[in-house]
């Protein structure tokens, strides 16, 4: 895919662009369409419900974070497999505004004040839930209300996740705490014989804040570093990867349930994990 941005900067680069040799455009109408979006990205596989198959991945970095909106609509603009008629369409809104409230304490004519009693009003903003039954929690989130107007422009009835959903719900069985990272954001998850005992999202600029937070959460729970942790992404492109030497059982985690598909990579799978665990959450 070209570049795409205004004058000789380009501020859009697609740095994955994968269709796999099967993937038909006559047969969109079978297809299941997932995004991801984040301040500085937008990421989108498509599922072919017939065969199986993921058939296609893009990736559009953004080189200026603070475009969010101008970025996003002109990759939809732009790049015509976003403009496709999809069976379903999925959409992931990595962000850390969110909360986590047990099922009995649920209401749902209080989302607003769940999002704002934690993290304070914002009005630009469409506040969100979902349930989450394996964990007997809800999750409430809210999405860029601009945002959500741009990508439903294209895909009128996409159905939205929250992060915490495709990571609390398909952390690996034999895993007692996994995370990830995303822009300055490290999300941890403490499980317990399948039972949710944390998840929480803190902002990190360096090795020893990502080495304090999973210490800390790890010592509150009653567990040492030298715990098996599950770490959603590609370790080796970590910018903290230096914790290895401390955290010293950290396995990278592939989702086990993709198909053949292609020339994506066991790498591509755990960069984009939360893209290819949507289809279980829609499911």
């Amino acid at each position: 895919m070209p570049e795409t941005g205004g004058g000789n900067k380009p501020f859009i680069r697609a740095t994955v662009d994968l269709l796999d040799e099967t993937f038909d455009v006559s047969q969109i109408g079978n297809c299941l369409l997932f995004l991801q979006i984040t301040t500085g990205s937008v990421s989108f596989c498509i599922f072919h419900t017939g065969s199986g198959k993921y058939v296609g991945l893009r990736h559009y970095l953004f080189a200026r974070e603070n475009d969010l909106y101008s970025c996003c609509r002109s990759v939809f603009e732009s790049d015509e497999l976003l403009r496709l008629k999809y069976k379903n369409c999925c959409g992931l809104w990595l962000s850390p505004r969110y909360g986590l409230v047990p099922v009995p304490l649920f209401d749902p004519q209080a989302v607003e004040k769940y999002i704002n009693f934690t993290l304070g009003k914002a009005t630009d903003e469409t506040t969100l839930y979902r349930c989450m039954q394996e964990a007997q929690t809800y999750v409430v989130f809210s999405v860029p209300a601009e945002l959500k107007n741009i990508v439903e422009a294209y895909q009128p009835a996409t159905q939205w996740f929250h992060q915490s959903e495709t990571f609390i719900r398909f952390v690996p069985e034999e895993k007692q705490a996994a995370f990830f990272f995303y822009g300055n954001n490290m999300d941890i998850t403490v499980r317990q014989s399948q039972k949710l005992l944390f998840y929480n999202t803190f902002a990190v600029k360096t090795s020893e804040d990502v080495l304090y937070f999973l210490a800390s959460v790890l010592n509150l729970h009653g567990l040492p570093l030298s715990v098996d942790i599950a770490f959603a992404g590609v370790w080796d492109e970590s910018p903290y990867k230096s914790i290895s030497q401390y955290v010293t059982h950290i396995s990278e985690w592939t989702p086990d349930h993709v198909g053949t598909a292609g020339n994506f990579t066991e790498s591509l799978l755990r960069r984009f994990f939360h893209l290819f665990y949507l289809s279980r959450c829609a499911s």
